[in-house]
């Protein structure tokens, strides 16, 4: 036997202890069809996020969208819900968010992962957001916008319409979401604690924990719709959009107070350096500047009663909070 064909030999072998035997060595996007892509059938109305392959319908009717649709409900760009672009081809998912007329209503949609989650091992999340609004369809124009839009994890597909809605995500937007343009990524880190086989796209969080912005006063639906596209999980922080994103963190050192304010609003903690600007509930820039201190101070008394959202940006993180002032 030549010293060539030994060290082929090992060499194979190697391969296949490190690829076979663990094959978490090569990282990967552990979504499947993480784009919506795939299909079986081109979809032609509403409820029918599961014709993307892969994905499933986990509660109420979750919508999927795709270029191939010939009536426009459907469609991409333009549809019933909405006007975006694709993301990333020519497809993506949508939910329900909100309603307004009817407690802690949710769409979810899920799909099995490609392995599942390995307990105490950190994975890191991405995945891309838009608002529904403005579409063709006059009933389903949204008129709010809301926060907690999110990813969780599962260990069973769930079924049916109703059940308990969990109040944790493993990765979530933290402020409405105002840019009605282009796609907003979002990205976490999440150290599962089972091994969890699906993941989750919606609102995991109640009303009362769910924050909403006025997006179109003369919408018809008193709800928030979201589309959903690219959605990554994997072990390796380069697979997934970590540097793009919203990122999300565990701890929150800044405290905007009172809240609801009434004439006066002081901000502390926050970098010297830091930049920021405050937007209305319409997302119209009201204030904007940058400080030298920790702690900032505003006299909020002749501002319109309302909502207001606080946006900083320090080191190229970005993060928002939301305020209320009130008579």
């Amino acid at each position: 036997m030549s010293w060539n064909y030994l060290n082929t030999s090992m060499a194979a072998m190697l391969c296949w202890l490190l690829c076979v035997a663990a094959p978490r060595c090569a990282a990967q996007n552990l979504v499947p069809n993480p784009s919506f892509e795939e299909y079986t059938i081109c979809p032609d109305s509403p409820g029918q996020a599961d014709l993307s392959t892969s994905w499933l319908k986990f509660r109420w009717t979750p919508d999927y969208f795709n270029s191939c649709n010939a009536n426009d409900y459907c469609d991409v760009p333009r549809n019933a819900f909405g006007y975006q672009p694709a993301a990333t081809g020519s497809a993506y998912a949508g939910v329900v968010t909100y309603d307004s007329l009817q407690t802690d209503f949710r769409e979810y949609l899920g799909v099995e992962l490609i392995e599942p989650l390995s307990p105490g091992l950190s994975v890191y999340l991405s995945f891309k957001i838009a608002p529904g609004g403005w579409g063709w369809y006059a009933a389903q124009r949204f008129r709010y916008t809301t926060d907690r839009i999110g990813m969780f994890f599962t260990t069973q597909p769930w079924s049916g319409t109703v059940g308990p809605i969990p109040n944790t995500a493993a990765a979530y937007l933290e402020y409405p979401l105002l840019d009605t343009v282009n796609w907003t990524t979002i990205t976490g880190t999440y150290i599962p604690d089972s091994a969890y086989t699906y993941v989750v796209l919606g609102n995991s969080f109640r009303d009362s924990l769910t924050n909403t912005l006025l997006q179109d006063g003369s919408a018809a639906y008193p709800g928030a719709y979201v589309y959903f596209d690219d959605v990554c999980v994997s072990v390796n922080p380069d697979d997934c959009l970590m540097a793009a994103g919203v990122r999300q963190y565990a701890t929150d050192a800044v405290v905007l107070a009172p809240n609801p304010a009434t004439s006066a609003l002081t901000v502390r903690g926050l970098a010297p350096g830091t930049r920021a600007s405050i937007h209305d509930a319409l997302g119209r820039q009201v204030w904007a500047g940058a400080t030298t201190a920790g702690t900032w101070s505003f006299d909020v008394g002749a501002w319109a009663r309302g909502t207001y959202v606080l946006r900083v940006v320090h080191d190229e993180v970005r993060r928002s909070y939301t305020f209320v002032l009130v008579e």
